[in-house]
């Protein structure tokens, strides 16, 4: 698994063409998928459980963990580099979650980390931050990730501006009322997809998600094709952001109230508050004052 990731990090950085790293990806894809076939395994995972660390994972579930990790090192790589004419091959597949009963249930994105979390997991992964601490920890540790991210910290930059792309996805899809036609498109083209993300970013500074912010507004604001394509999920969600700039607009509003929101209940929830300046910067501000005014 480390030199597969390492071949799609690689792929990253040399420039080579999004096809070679959607064959990586569907590498991950098979190894993810193999949990499914390790019956033995699901003896250690019947009772809901968590270990306490990885040493003691135990479970069927462990190659579609390990295949996420990958996955999520690749993302915060692109995000990382600007690289994100490769997105398109991280958010290809398609998946059930990992070892579960999955008899009439929608498949999801792979990106979405759809794993139980209570068959035999680390339980760290409860945790809303669990998942870039993983990441981070595996940069940290590793000498060839650690070269390519530079350290933990700036690991865990990448992975947040990551996550917040991979939530804009989910809220495009997710928040269908507020774009017109959107519904008719996702019942016609993606029927049957999941699209729910629980992001892992929220208990992180969120300065580095500004500039991706504000790109996401001027390219809605400016309506020209091909600037959003690039972060989407579906090349054709652009159209529905960008084909109205008012309808747009109140989109990432309202996406950047859900995240707000989100802020305020977990820094409540463990009593640290955000400092002044890890607010919005001046033209998101402004955006969210149009939208919604006090």
């Amino acid at each position: 698994m480390r030199r597969l990731t390492i071949l799609g990090l690689a792929a990253i950085k040399a420039g080579e063409s999004v096809d070679y790293l959607r064959r990586v990806v569907t590498l991950l894809q098979e190894v993810y998928e193999s949990c499914d076939r390790l019956r033995l395994l699901r003896i250690f995972s019947n009772k809901p459980a968590q270990s306490d660390d990885e040493t003691w994972y135990i479970s069927n579930t462990m190659p579609a963990f390990e295949a996420l990790v990958s996955l999520q090192l690749m993302g915060a790589y692109l995000a990382k580099r600007d690289r994100f004419e490769y997105l398109s091959a991280l958010l290809t597949p398609l998946v059930h979650r990992a070892g579960a009963n999955t008899t009439g249930e929608p498949k999801t994105l792979m990106a979405w980390w759809p794993i139980p979390g209570r068959k035999g997991e680390p339980a760290r992964l409860s945790t809303r931050s669990g998942r870039t601490e993983t990441c981070a920890e595996r940069i940290g540790s590793d000498p060839v990730l650690k070269g390519l991210f530079g350290s933990p910290s700036q690991g865990i930059i990448a992975l947040t501006q990551y996550e917040f792309i991979l939530r804009f996805n989910s809220f495009v899809a997710g928040n269908r009322a507020c774009l017109p036609g959107m519904d008719e498109y996702l019942k016609k083209c993606h029927a049957g997809t999941s699209f729910g993300f629980r992001d892992s970013m929220i208990p992180f500074e969120r300065t580095p998600i500004f500039p991706i912010a504000i790109s996401f507004l001027r390219a809605i604001e400016r309506g020209k094709f091909n600037e959003l394509t690039p972060y989407l999920f579906d090349p054709n969600f652009e159209g529905f952001l960008t084909k109205d700039p008012e309808v747009g607009q109140a989109a990432l509003c309202k996406f950047l109230r859900a995240i707000d929101s989100d802020y305020f209940a977990w820094s409540m929830e463990v009593k640290h508050f955000l400092p002044i300046d890890d607010f919005w910067p001046p033209e998101l501000s402004a955006l969210l004052k149009k939208c919604s005014p006090e």
